[in-house]
């Protein structure tokens, strides 16, 4: 399964794993840490003490907290994906946090997978993002994602609270296609390439009303060498005709009167060389991208 191998947890809230080998029961923590259970800190000490004064009665993982109220505004997501693609966040904003660095609330990502979904302070990856009070719906919380292999995602929204508990709109920005989508009312997928994105996603919390439907370019589509063929993958256009050229013009292949947003087309055994591979949808929209074969 492609996912970080550790819960985190800070003041903020914890995000978990997934239901992972090394957690079965996909839990997300809340701060008590059972006997025997190992754990990793990250500190800006360089020394860490532990007393008495730490330990509770904790009865079935009871959370225990002081009598002055903490406010929390939470937004969880999950990004999920073909091959057990799996990297969960946290956006809260909460009292006492501000929107640089909060050493008791931001969490780190720890960096143990080339496949993950975070959100960027000061262009470092946070699985936990700590934000100032009070909320302004102005505000806009960059995301990364980085992932090995290409295919479809999904982006979910798995929890939401305190202001959010109500019918406010959360959205996911795809800067890349002009898509404003709205996660309350349904999870965002997209394609993508392999690689780090890390100006490609937003959290925002309006919409642009004047955006209209965003123009078709080589962004919506993916395109992939796969079992001695092309695989071609749109976002959201079906695709009518692929056409597949070498760099000097000549037609390698080409696929004819479809309306599917997947197809493969079969190449055999060529040489290796660059192709460019030029793709129409059903509106007529005419779009390419290269290949190296």
């Amino acid at each position: 399964m492609q996912t970080s191998s550790y819960a985190t947890y800070t003041l903020a809230g914890g995000v978990g794993t997934g239901s992972n080998s090394g957690d079965p029961l996909g839990l997300v923590p809340n701060g008590v840490i059972q006997v025997g259970q190992g754990f990793i800190v990250k500190s800006t000490s360089t020394t860490i003490n532990f007393d008495n004064t730490m330990r509770i009665g904790d009865n079935n993982n009871q959370f225990f907290r002081s009598s002055s109220e903490i406010e929390n505004n939470r937004i969880r997501l999950t990004a999920t994906g073909e091959n057990g693609f799996y990297s969960q966040l946290l956006v809260n904003y909460r009292s006492e946090a501000t929107n640089a660095f909060d050493a008791a609330l931001d969490g780190r990502y720890i960096n143990d997978n080339e496949n993950a979904f975070y959100t960027l302070l000061e262009q470092e990856p946070f699985t936990i993002q700590a934000r100032a009070l009070p909320f302004e719906n102005t505000d806009v919380v960059p995301l990364g994602f980085k992932t090995t292999n290409a295919g479809t995602f999904s982006i979910v929204l798995n929890e939401k609270d305190g202001v959010f508990a109500d019918n406010s709109e959360i959205f996911i920005k795809d800067i890349d296609l002009g898509i404003w989508h709205n996660i309350t009312e349904s999870p965002y997928e997209f394609v993508s390439e392999s690689g780090v994105f890390s100006q490609r996603f937003e959290l925002v919390y309006q919409d642009v009303l004047s955006v209209n439907e965003p123009t078709v370019n080589a962004n919506h589509f993916i395109v992939l060498k796969e079992n001695n063929g092309v695989s071609v993958r749109a976002i959201h256009e079906e695709i009518s005709s692929v056409t597949i050229f070498d760099l000097s013009g000549r037609i390698i292949a080409t696929s004819q009167n479809n309306a599917s947003t997947y197809l493969t087309i079969p190449l055999g055994s060529i040489q290796s060389q660059v192709l460019l591979v030029q793709m129409i949808t059903q509106n007529g929209t005419v779009v390419s991208k290269k290949l190296i074969y």
